[in-house]
């Protein structure tokens, strides 16, 4: 039976930490053990080593419902508009759609896990989007060393399931996310992200990292500032994200 979650729902917040709840979910934007539902907006911007630069402004919407007292389901939806000034031309309009379904659950109270699958579709122009259908099924784990720190690690396999030709994606992409509650409506983290692509036999090294305030009487609103920049030479410069959450 699926149960679906309510601003009623208020057990203790270590009850089931698979959910939303105002001490642990808003630490981390993008955290695949704790499923809400959210509507998210983030205006992201990129710039290229060699000049290129795009922008960004997606809105994300994510259901969520309980499973069980320990596992919960969500699905969600992003939709990107994208803008794309290259050496190639320039463009503007919708970017491929994106789409998400997993679970997240709690082993114990300090430990978290997520399973999911993302399916990104080929429905934008040559120049705003990659051009095939990807699948990337992802697997993450979260523990919480204190009621202040959290550390975790999530893998992302990117992938085409029918032959693209040279546009193949085959790759492996690692995260090792520490987060830190820095007070009760403000946290931080940082993420190493190195990735393999197995397509094309390169490899990349990135540092992400960012801030999180909650907003609103009842901690319901979240604005988040985020950055990534390369550890080695590649064809990314610097990218830097804001974006507005809103839990309901």
């Amino acid at each position: 039976m699926l149960i679906p979650l309510s601003r009623a729902d208020t057990p203790r917040e270590d009850a089931h930490i698979s959910l939303r709840y105002p001490g642990r979910a808003w630490l981390q934007p993008y955290d695949p053990t704790l499923l809400s539902r959210r509507i998210l907006t983030e205006y992201e911007y990129e710039e290229k080593a060699d000049g290129d630069s795009s922008e960004k402004w997606l809105w994300n919407v994510r259901g969520a419902l309980r499973v069980s007292e320990d596992i919960t389901f969500g699905a969600q939806l992003e939709v990107p508009w994208r803008w794309v000034d290259t050496n190639e031309g320039d463009d503007a309009g919708w970017g491929d759609l994106e789409t998400r379904l997993g679970f997240a659950g709690h082993l114990t109270d300090s430990t978290r896990w997520g399973l999911g699958m993302n399916l990104k579709f080929p429905t934008a122009s040559e120049l705003l989007g990659d051009g095939v259908f990807e699948l990337r099924p992802l697997a993450s784990m979260r523990w919480s060393l204190t009621d202040r720190i959290q550390i975790g690690t999530s893998f992302e396999y990117s992938f085409t399931p029918r032959d693209e030709g040279t546009q193949d994606v085959s790759s492996l992409e690692i995260r090792l996310p520490l987060t830190l509650k820095l007070g009760e409506k403000l946290s931080a983290f940082t993420s190493y992200k190195p990735r393999w692509n197995f397509a094309h036999d390169t490899d990349r090294h990135r540092l992400e990292f960012g801030l999180t305030r909650l907003l609103g009487a009842h901690k319901e609103y979240a604005l988040s500032l985020g950055a990534e920049i390369p550890l080695t030479d590649e064809s990314l410069a610097w990218k830097g994200s804001l974006g507005f959450t809103w839990f309901f």
